[in-house]
């Protein structure tokens, strides 16, 4: 049976050569130099080559102190032993194109996150400023948008559980998260609009900027539960919601199953390959 495979679409942004900065990463020792330690476990550059302009690779989350056994279809288990040094791997596949400097990355709820990606690259090359992986937004929302007349209204609604300052670069965001926790709040609501004035609008593009902050919270792991923009269409005052809690770029994929690790990573990385060559052409 096909297994599912989700491709998500990132800009990646911060002053950093990004390319090169994994190159150095996989030219240290196939040891604890290539592993960054997160508060829930450690992650790891996988594997790494170079294939038509492109550079493509995995990452890797080692599971430690969680046990593990093997069970059969008809009954019985075998456990599985371990090291206190080893543990279960969860990979995420990625593509990335300097030219472009869009990366596309498999999401593996289990594995490294996106956003944990880009904070493993910057600290295993101890860079001063951040690297952030901007989610894109799919042409079709984008444009859908940017042929309305300018937005009355944007609310976001959030779960504050667990975010801080540093979970943003957004500086609106981080004052808004600083208000959240002196409150100790559960939850954000935040609206913003035009109020009674009937002319005028929001900046298309703060609006849109916004959103993919919000997005990058997502991607993080936070409850985003709603994220609307209302806009009218051109010379009428009747509003639309748009709704962009869904309108990153996305592909499915589906790999075929193998029971040898390598050619099963082999064919993942051919889906994450065939996910960028038929997107590139939105990575603006």
């Amino acid at each position: 049976m096909s297994k599912l495979l989700r491709i998500d679409f990132y800009k990646v942004t911060g002053a950093a050569n990004f390319g090169e900065a994994l190159k150095k990463i996989w030219a240290l020792p196939n040891e604890d130099a290539r592993t960054f330690v997160f508060s829930d476990s450690p992650a790891r550059l996988r594997h790494l080559k170079i294939m038509d302009g492109l550079i493509c690779g995995d990452m890797v989350r080692i599971r430690l102190g969680e046990p593990a056994f093997l069970a059969k279809l008809h009954g019985g288990e075998r456990p599985i032993t371990q090291d206190e040094d080893e543990g279960l791997g969860e990979t995420n596949a990625f593509v990335y194109c300097p030219a472009k400097k869009h990366i596309a990355f498999q999401r593996n709820r289990s594995g490294v996150s996106a956003s944990k990606m880009a904070y493993y690259v910057e600290q295993k090359n101890n860079l001063q400023d951040a690297i952030i992986f901007e989610p894109v937004i799919a042409d079709v929302a984008v444009n859908e948008l940017l042929g309305k007349a300018q937005p009355k209204r944007l609310k976001m609604k959030i779960v504050a559980g667990g975010l801080n300052r540093g979970s943003t670069q957004n500086a609106t965001f981080s004052d808004l998260i600083e208000a959240a926790n002196q409150m100790d709040s559960a939850e954000m609501e935040i609206t913003f609009g035009m109020g009674r004035r009937r002319k005028g609008g929001m900046s298309k593009q703060g609006v849109i900027g916004f959103v993919k902050a919000a997005l990058r919270l997502r991607d993080q792991g936070h409850d985003v539960k709603a994220l609307e923009v209302s806009a009218p269409d051109q010379g009428s005052s009747k509003s639309e919601l748009y709704d962009f809690i869904d309108a990153t770029l996305k592909s499915d994929q589906y790999v075929e199953p193998s029971p040898l690790i390598d050619e099963f990573y082999k064919r993942r990385l051919a889906c994450v390959c065939a996910a960028w060559d038929a997107n590139q052409n939105e990575l603006h």
